[in-house]
């Protein structure tokens, strides 16, 4: 989804959140993107893709 997004030409996505794939997933560090672009796990899987930013809907 973010790399056709990236592809269509849009710099700032917005993408769905992500959703544990079981319950007991609790306990596993388990990093999810927010809805604010400044937070560090956006602004690190906005560099990696190499857009401006991305945020969660």
């Amino acid at each position: 989804m973010i790399l056709k997004q990236k592809k269509a030409g849009i710099r700032d996505l917005s993408v769905p959140p992500f959703s544990r794939p079981s319950p007991w997933c609790s306990f596993i560090f388990w990093v999810d993107l927010s809805e604010s672009p400044e937070d560090y796990v956006n602004r690190g899987a906005a560099s990696y893709y190499g857009i401006r930013s991305i945020r969660t809907k």
